[in-house]
């Protein structure tokens, strides 16, 4: 046997085989449209599925971000799905950002008259900033926002002259929410929030507690969806309100969004009066009971 042989057979185990045993247990679809209208699903490709959709409105340019998990190499990548003013699609999907690393939760947002992207890479240890040279897949990387963590699912908040930037970060004993924040997107240090002894949410099941989307404002509001997973991931949300938010104090309470759908999904991107999009679970493991 070469020297060459096991390494090859750990690529194709890591790969295909982990990635082909996840088909019977896992899959996710992502639905959306005009608020207040039955959400349509977008139709998966063969041998991958797609999930954390992320929408974004440029002039007249509509966007859809989302991962799209390949089972053969085990691993995500970023796609964007052309829209058309009802939000149907109007062009294929096209990769927007591709890593040796398993990619996933594309936070696009505008911000200073530029287009930004956060997107998940939580095995690289890092929290990466990307700025559009042009939609939908040259992006450049630009700062590196938290350095040394196992972070999943940031996302990034303006409010009251900082940002913000709400995480999962993957610490003993569990996962746990983190908060940090800046003056300034780029040029700032990121400064870890008091709250972050509490290690809130640790101890929950199934990833409970994870940021599921980015903040919405409803009336003079923000909201902040959540993860809420207790038999199994992936199976419903909840909405948290921003109360108090400081470099001293951060409080929030649980809230509800009639309108909103919750059940069965575990991402949402709320626009008001603009765009609703989710993505639900759609294989379950045996035996887990629905979210009552």
């Amino acid at each position: 046997m070469s020297a060459e042989e096991p390494c090859v057979f750990s690529a194709f185990y890591q790969g295909p085989v982990l990635g082909l045993v996840r088909i019977p247990k896992e899959s996710f679809s992502v639905l959306g449209g005009l608020p207040g209208h039955p959400l349509r699903r977008l139709d998966n490709a063969p041998m991958l599925y797609r999930a954390d959709p992320f929408y974004l409105r440029v002039d007249e340019q509509r966007w859809l971000f989302f991962e799209e998990y390949l089972y053969l190499r085990n691993r995500g990548r970023l796609a964007a799905l052309p829209l058309n003013a009802d939000l149907q699609p109007c062009g294929p999907a096209r990769v927007a950002l591709e890593l040796p690393l398993h990619l996933s939760f594309p936070f696009v947002f505008a911000a200073e008259g530029e287009i930004w992207m956060l997107p998940e890479c939580e095995k690289s240890g890092r929290v990466d900033l990307y700025r559009c040279l042009a939609l939908p897949d040259r992006w450049q990387h630009v700062a590196t926002l938290l350095n040394g963590v196992e972070a999943a699912d940031s996302t990034l908040h303006r409010q009251n002259g900082r940002w913000w930037l709400f995480t999962s970060l993957r610490q003993p004993g569990g996962r746990s929410m983190a908060l940090f924040s800046s003056p300034d997107l780029l040029g700032g240090v990121w400064t870890p929030h008091p709250a972050n002894a509490e290690k809130r949410g640790s101890g929950l099941p199934n990833g409970s507690g994870r940021p599921a989307g980015r903040p919405f404002l409803l009336g003079e509001r923000w909201v902040r969806p959540v993860q809420w997973n207790p038999d199994y991931y992936g199976q419903g949300l909840r909405f948290f309100e921003l109360t108090e938010l400081s470099e001293n104090s951060w409080e929030e309470r649980l809230t509800e969004v009639p309108g909103l759908p919750w059940r069965r999904h575990h991402h949402i991107c709320y626009t008001p009066g603009e765009a609703c999009w989710v993505d639900q679970r759609t294989r379950v493991p045996g035996g887990a009971r629905p979210l009552g």
